[in-house]
C-alpha cells in the first residue's frame, strides 16, 4: 500500500473535507510535517487512466478552492508516511518559499493555433536550376527556423497584450503545422476578471488565430517538482 500524494499545503490551511474521495474512490487524508502538510490517499495499485487522472485533479482543485497548493503531478507516491515526512523535511525551505510566492495565485492556460484558412505558408527560397539534396535540406531548415521565430513572435505579442494581469508566465512554441504554442499564465486571484476581459478583447482583435483557454488550475507550471 502506497501513499499517493496530491498536493502540498500549509499546515495552517483547511484540511480536506471528511467526505472527499480521490483516486479509486479512496479517502483523502493529511500527512503533516512541521509547517507543511500533504493531501494523500492510500492506494494499492496506481495506474494512469482517464478516470484516475480526473480523480487526482478533482482533489487538487478542491484544495485550490480554499488556498493555492503546490500540486504534484499524477504518480507521485511514497511507500510510508515516514518516507513522505522525510521528503518534506528535506525540502521544507523550498516548499515553504514556493507556497509563500504562489499564495493567492492560480494558473490559466492559453493554447493558440492558426485558423486553417489563414495558415501562414512557410517561405520558399528562390533558386536557379535544380537544388541538390544538400541545398534542399538547408532551405527546409531555414524555413523551419523562420517559422519557429514567427510562432514565438506571436506568443510574445499575445503575452504582452495580457501582461498587465500576469505575475509570471511559461511559453512553449508548438512545432505542429497549425499550432502556434501555449502560454501558462500565473495570475493573482484578484486579477482574474481583468485578465479575462483583456483576453476577450484580444480574441476579437485576432480573428486569424484560434484561442483555447482553460483554468483556473493549481500552478503546475510554476512548481519545480
Amino acid at each position: 500500500m502506497n501513499l499517493h500524494a496530491y498536493c502540498i499545503r500549509s499546515a495552517r490551511d483547511e484540511p480536506p473535507s471528511d467526505g472527499l474521495r480521490g483516486v479509486d474512490g479512496s479517502p483523502v487524508t493529511l500527512v503533516r510535517s512541521d509547517d507543511l502538510c500533504v493531501w494523500v490517499s492510500e492506494i494499492e495499485t496506481l495506474e494512469a487512466t482517464p478516470a484516475t487522472l480526473r480523480e487526482h485533479e478533482i482533489v487538487v482543485r478542491e484544495a485550490l478552492r480554499t488556498a493555492t497548493p503546490l500540486p504534484f503531478r499524477f504518480g507521485m507516491a511514497f511507500p510510508t508516511e515516514s518516507a513522505l515526512q522525510e521528503h518534506l523535511g528535506s525540502h521544507a525551505e523550498e516548499y515553504g518559499a514556493a507556497l509563500r510566492d504562489l499564495a493567492g495565485h492560480t494558473e490559466l492556460s492559453l493554447r493558440i493555433g492558426r485558423r486553417t484558412t489563414d495558415a501562414v505558408a512557410r517561405p520558399e527560397t528562390p533558386t536557379v536550376g535544380e537544388k541538390t539534396p544538400g541545398h534542399q535540406y538547408l532551405s527546409a531548415k531555414r524555413a523551419d527556423i523562420e517559422d519557429r521565430r514567427e510562432r514565438r513572435r506571436l506568443l510574445e505579442e499575445i503575452d504582452s497584450a495580457l501582461s498587465i494581469s500576469v505575475a509570471d508566465r511559461r511559453m512553449t512554441v508548438d512545432d505542429s503545422s497549425q499550432a502556434v504554442g501555449t502560454l501558462a499564465h500565473l495570475v493573482q486571484n484578484d486579477h482574474l476578471l481583468s485578465y479575462r476581459k483583456a483576453l476577450r478583447k484580444l480574441v476579437k482583435s485576432r480573428p486569424d488565430l484560434d484561442f483555447h483557454a482553460s483554468g483556473p488550475w493549481a500552478p503546475y507550471s510554476f512548481v519545480s517538482r
